[in-house]
Parts: C-alpha cells; sequence; structure tokens
C-alpha cells in the first residue's frame, strides 16, 4: 500500500511538472510574439520627456542655487522582456489565473545633452543610466465555457525598479554631486515613462494573444 502511495505521488509530481512545462512555452511563445510587435512598431525605444529640475538651498543666511536640465532623452528596451521564473497557475472552476515573472534584460535611459549647474559651478554633457534590477508581473485569465475559450491578459505591470548606474560624460567632481541629483530624478520615473511603458508591454501582448493560441497550448 505505501509502494502505491509512492508511486502514486510520483505521478502526480511528474504530471504537474509536465504541465509547468508546457505553460512555460506557451508563455515564452507568447513573449516571442509580443517582442515581434514591439518590435514592428517602433516601441522598443520610448522617447523621454526632458528633465528639469532647479533647488534653493538655504545654508545659514546664504541661498544655495541649483539648477539640473537633460535632453534628448530615450528609453530601451521593451523587447527584451523575458520570462524570469516558472508560470503559476490556479484554478477556480472553469477558470485558470496565470501569474507570470517577468523582467526586462536591456533597462537604459539615456540622454544627449544635460546641463548643471551650481551656485557658478557648470558642467554639461550626455548621460547614461542602466537600471541594475527589474521584474513584470503579467496576469493571464483562461475560462473555459463547454466548447467556448477565452483568454484576456489582465495585466502586464513593472513592479519593481532597483537602482540605476549612472554615467555622466562631465568633469568628475562635479558628476558625483550630478550623479546624485540625477539619480532623485530617475527616482520618478514613473511619472515618466513608467505608464508608457506598461502600456506597450500590454498592448503588445494582447496582440500576440490573436496569433498565440493559449487555449491550445494550455492543457485546461
Amino acid at each position: 500500500m505505501k509502494n502505491l502511495y509512492v508511486v502514486l505521488s510520483l505521478a502526480l509530481c511528474a504530471g504537474a511538472l509536465a504541465d509547468v512545462a508546457v505553460i512555460n512555452q506557451a508563455v515564452d511563445e507568447l513573449l516571442d510574439s509580443g517582442r515581434e510587435v514591439l518590435k514592428s512598431r517602433g516601441q522598443d525605444k520610448i522617447v523621454i520627456p526632458n528633465l528639469d529640475k532647479t533647488f534653493d538651498k538655504k545654508i545659514w543666511t546664504t541661498t544655495i542655487h541649483g539648477e539640473f536640465h537633460a535632453s534628448g532623452g530615450l528609453f530601451q528596451d521593451t523587447t527584451s522582456i523575458r520570462r524570469t521564473g516558472d508560470v503559476t497557475m490556479k484554478t477556480e472552476g472553469n477558470k485558470l489565473t496565470l501569474s507570470a515573472s517577468m523582467g526586462l534584460g536591456l533597462l537604459e535611459v539615456d540622454f544627449s545633452h544635460y546641463s548643471f549647474q551650481l551656485l557658478a559651478i557648470h558642467s554639461e554633457g550626455s548621460i547614461h543610466a542602466a537600471c541594475t534590477r527589474n521584474s513584470i508581473n503579467a496576469v493571464i485569465t483562461i475560462i473555459r465555457q463547454g466548447n467556448q475559450c477565452n483568454v484576456q491578459l489582465d495585466s502586464a505591470q513593472i513592479v519593481d525598479l532597483g537602482n540605476f548606474d549612472v554615467q555622466m560624460s562631465g568633469p568628475g567632481d562635479l558628476n558625483k554631486l550630478g550623479s546624485l541629483l540625477f539619480t532623485w530624478v530617475l527616482n520618478q520615473f514613473n511619472d515618466l515613462i513608467r505608464g508608457q511603458i506598461n502600456h506597450h508591454i500590454e498592448d503588445a501582448l494582447r496582440e500576440a494573444m490573436k496569433k498565440v493560441d493559449l487555449c491550445k497550448k494550455i492543457p485546461f
């Protein structure tokens, strides 16, 4: 009896692993198609609005004035999206919910020109910033009703952004202070382009679902 229990347990585990492998492959195919959509639409890169920040800091009786401006901003690369872990699944009656952990292999921000001024000191040049960690979570729902099957993308959103490694081409001494300020500006990433990235990725995956039939590829 114990041996039978072990055999049945192993069989169930093997079946579950097989299902995960099939679902992972189906999501990978969806991402492949989504990348093609993004590339064809020219949405692998996103233009970033100019950054303009002024600040005044009072030290004793003296007010220190500074300005930071950056233009020619460009983000890349939405087509570097890939799956970063096994897809998880939850079944409720005739509904299967998939949750996929994803990320951008390349998440970089460039500004062709920046200008930084602190009191009478001035620096300018170009900026390159690379994000060292990011994650995206996508939720897909599959509903079966008899012979009918419906698939929908509930969301695909950036849920985490790590630190940015900032490189500025201007004078080194001023870059240390300028990098701190630019890093602070990048923390406003939500207001700049996070919404655009989410929108482009979601729209591309919904378009890809017209080509990749998850109902046929995922046993449910």
